[in-house]
């Protein structure tokens, strides 16, 4: 008789604890990928929506859509059950621009790089392979999140790159030019990349963010 009564008191429990658990929320995790081509005036864009812990995390469509600078970025399945929502499109930049959508309890959000523009820039060649290449940009401060990355590619088709990390002041950015390695001398392709990559928290959820902008190409000689 006893056995009995305790297990119809243990019944109520243990349905209690299964119920708390089912309805605990799982993690939310966003990743966002913004890339403008200043040259082209173009636009790519990206966002994922992760449920779950990162190695068995789900992805799933916004519930309300997302868009980014206005503009709709539909929903694509890759490899099966993977969704990601993406869009390309043309337009000026826009430092302001981010991207829009409703959280899981409807309200409106809209999270933006805040990138400042590369702007115009030139570049000062060292005269022999030991010096400083000189790099002048419009935009030059770079926040404790940002980087710039120049890269070289010489007349045969081989390819360098040197990172310049932030935090930086307003001023010349001074590269040593042995950081490149052995690149063929003569002229060559040089363009810059302004990234940014972020990680913050909107009302319970992980948003990692990157944008990346990307300059014109000049030609420069290399010692």
């Amino acid at each position: 008789m006893w056995k009995f009564l305790v297990l119809l008191a243990f019944l109520p429990i243990c349905a209690c604890t299964n119920q708390a658990l089912n309805t605990q929320e799982k993690k939310q995790s966003l990743e966002l990928f913004v890339r403008y081509l200043e040259p082209e005036q173009s636009y790519r864009a990206e966002a994922v929506w992760l449920e779950g812990d990162s190695i068995l995390a789900k992805s799933k469509a916004f519930p309300e859509g997302v868009s980014f600078a206005q503009q709709n970025l539909p929903a694509r399945t890759l490899n099966e059950d993977f969704i990601r929502h993406e869009g390309s499109f043309d337009g000026p930049y826009q430092a302001s621009a981010g991207f829009s959508f409703a959280d899981q309890q409807g309200n409106k959000q809209k999270i933006s790089p805040k990138l400042r523009p590369i702007g115009e820039f030139s570049i000062e060649m060292p005269n022999d392979p030991d010096g400083n290449l000189l790099i002048k940009v419009q935009n030059s401060i770079l926040s404790k999140e940002e980087e710039l990355v120049v890269l070289l590619t010489d007349a045969k088709g081989q390819s360098a790159s040197v990172i310049v990390q932030g935090p930086t002041r307003q001023g010349d950015l001074i590269v040593p030019f042995p950081s490149f390695g052995a690149l063929e001398k003569g002229k060559a392709d040089l363009y810059l990349v302004k990234r940014l990559s972020s990680y913050q928290k909107v009302r319970n959820v992980n948003v990692h963010l990157v944008a990346e902008l990307y300059s014109k190409t000049i030609t420069v000689n290399l010692p």
